[in-house]
């Protein structure tokens, strides 16, 4: 292995070990905070923190380049933020992190229908093998028996929609936009809005008014800190040095990780958990195979 590819292998196994770990993070901040309460302080507290070093750098962006960095913004940032925590407050962290899984799909069916990407036999049967393994994790019980808040699952679908496609924007439009700028333009051009939605969800006067949602934000700038500003940063240097299909195997290693975090803090993981995560290991495996993949126009 020569020292480009171990640089690589190195950032792809950090951000995996972020992302995977952050969803323990996420289980904590909606204990005593409202899903948009923990969105909104996330992002605004990446916001916050990029601002300082970014003012004068954002200028360096070209005029049009500006819409893919508001399109990474909203659907790649903004709007699976809001989704995650809306998910985690109803199922446990290890399924959200199984189901976060999904991108690499997502790469590759968004590739053939924006991007007329052609693929082969063996891609499609990763697809659907992929989305049997969602349909385990979702429906099923332990009992076997359909699940109510497990369609909550289905949000963390989407955002895993928004993060191939925000992959793909960076892959195919930002290529030339140095790493470091575009997480600091993503979280700062969010920065009114996310402000905004702290200040109308009364985030302030929760957080000082009970030792618990005090406890819940302490772990929402944590989450912030790690997955948003560094986990973030990472991911787009990983995209830009290798691809978006490359980057996207982070999503094999978060489930995992994601797993022993719940099993750690007591969640209960039932046969659903290991059958649907493997689904949708093999489901992406097979899809992501360089025999399987096409390329980019």
């Amino acid at each position: 292995m020569n020292r480009s590819a171990l640089q690589s292998l190195i950032l792809l196994l950090t951000v995996s070990l972020i992302y995977g770990s952050s969803f323990m993070l996420l289980k904590r901040g909606v204990e005593s905070l409202s899903p948009l309460q923990v969105a909104a302080t996330r992002l605004a507290a990446a916001g916050l923190i990029f601002l300082p070093f970014s003012l004068r750098s954002l200028r360096e962006i070209p005029r049009n380049l500006r819409l893919p960095i508001m399109a990474v913004a909203l659907i790649g940032a903004g709007v699976p933020s809001c989704l995650l925590a809306l998910a985690q407050s109803q199922v446990s962290s290890s399924m959200v992190g199984a189901l976060n899984s999904m991108p690499p799909l997502w790469v590759l069916v968004i590739g053939v229908v924006a991007y007329k990407q052609n693929i082969g036999v063996g891609a499609c049967g990763g697809i659907l093998l992929g989305l049997s393994g969602v349909l385990v994790l979702m429906f099923f019980s332990a009992d076997d028996l359909l699940t109510g808040n497990n369609s909550y699952g289905a949000f963390v679908l989407l955002a895993g929609l928004g993060y191939g496609l925000s992959m793909l924007i960076i892959q195919t439009k930002l290529s030339r936009v140095k790493a470091r700028l575009i997480p600091a333009a993503t979280y700062v051009l969010l920065l009114p809005v996310t402000l905004g939605l702290v200040l109308t969800t009364a985030v302030p006067s929760a957080i000082f008014a009970s030792a618990a949602a005090w406890h819940s934000f302490n772990h929402v700038i944590l989450l912030s800190l790690f997955a948003n500003v560094f986990g973030f940063s990472l991911f787009v240097t990983l995209i830009q040095r290798e691809n978006a299909a490359y980057a996207s195997i982070v999503h094999y290693l978060v489930p995992p990780i994601a797993t022993l975090w719940g099993f750690l803090d007591g969640e209960i993981l039932s046969w659903n958990h290991f059958v649907g995560m493997a689904l949708i290991g093999a489901g992406v495996y097979v899809t992501t195979r360089p025999v399987n993949r096409g390329k980019l126009n």
